[in-house]
């Protein structure tokens, strides 16, 4: 819906202008837990961590060997830790917290029980931070489905730790570990699912829904039924909570990248798949619903049937 364009905030005027006139943060920022942060030490942190990822940008781990650890610099040892990391995510069990995993620490399947085969999957969309994750890991306890997230694989790579950019530096590499086909000779994350008819829940952005539909149309294909569940969260809210993980954190997200090239667009497009699915334009979703997540707790918006994880999330005490 919007073009793909985020606004470069690589100086302290366009960081300036930017975080005033989007985001109303015009003296200083109040964190989650209460602190505070003054603008010039936010705006310096930010074009800190802009130019990291500008510089990480042109050199990902997926295609480079220069910002590669040594240990797993060379293809060879690229090829066997991609493999190991894929089993890894099919053999160990989801942890409490995604701050958790590591190589040799987590993985994708339901906690303490197998994944179901019973060929359903389950999207949820939404702006970073909006909350997926939450959602994703009732979803994986509560149906016994497989998490298709390509954060759990950037936690494995070692470059993604310690990094302004790390998350950056392996986004390539992590989502060909979870979507990509033939990983270095063997099955990713989703083709290994999709063999077994494991229920699987796939957390996306969902600003594009070409790609919504293509990962829709890829799993009907392999015999799942798909249901869609949207986090609502408008773009300023997003950022601010993005902009305050990365302050607690130390990893970021470009800021520009959710508030431009994200936009608004999951929301858009959950309520155009809604309006689609009402007039018969299209009826290949199996159920649709949203969680309105501006504040807290969250609340069930929509829902079309009892089927959709929007009802599971009503249930949930």
């Amino acid at each position: 819906m919007t073009n793909n364009y985020a606004r470069p905030l690589l100086d302290h005027e366009s960081i300036e202008a930017f975080l005033g006139s989007c985001l109303d943060i015009r003296h200083e920022f109040t964190l989650h837990d209460g602190g505070t942060l003054n603008l010039l030490e936010l705006c310096k942190r930010v074009r800190d961590a802009e130019s990291a990822v500008e510089a990480a940008m042109e050199a990902p781990t997926m295609t480079s060997r220069r910002n590669r650890v040594p240990q797993y610099r060379s293809n060879i040892a690229r090829h066997g830790l991609r493999r190991q990391i894929v089993q890894e995510l099919i053999l160990y069990d989801r942890l409490g917290s995604d701050e958790d995993i590591c190589l040799g620490h987590g993985g994708s399947k339901p906690y303490g029980q197998e994944a179901h085969a019973g060929a359903c999957a389950y999207l949820v969309t939404g702006l970073p931070a909006s909350g997926k994750s939450t959602l994703v890991s009732a979803i994986s306890d509560c149906l016994r489905a497989m998490v298709l997230d390509s954060d759990f694989a950037k936690r494995k790579l070692p470059e993604f730790a310690h990094a302004l950019a790390g998350a950056a530096l392996v986004h390539e590499e992590s989502r060909l570990l979870i979507f990509g086909m033939a990983v270095a000779g063997a099955a990713s994350l989703l083709e290994y699912c999709m063999s077994r008819k494991l229920n699987v829940v796939i957390p996306l952005v969902g600003n594009d829904e070409r790609r919504l539909k293509s990962v829709r149309h890829l799993l009907i294909e392999n015999g799942y039924e798909v249901h869609l569940t949207a986090m609502l969260l408008d773009r300023a809210q997003a950022t601010q909570r993005a902009l305050d993980r990365f302050l607690k954190t130390g990893r970021y997200i470009s800021l520009g990248t959710i508030f431009d090239r994200y936009a608004n667009d999951p929301v858009l497009n959950y309520y155009k798949a809604w309006m689609d699915a009402d007039t018969g334009a299209d009826s290949q979703w199996a159920s649709l619903g949203a969680l309105a997540v501006a504040s807290h707790p969250a609340s069930v918006h929509s829902c079309s049937s009892d089927a959709n994880p929007a009802a599971l999330w009503e249930q949930t005490p």
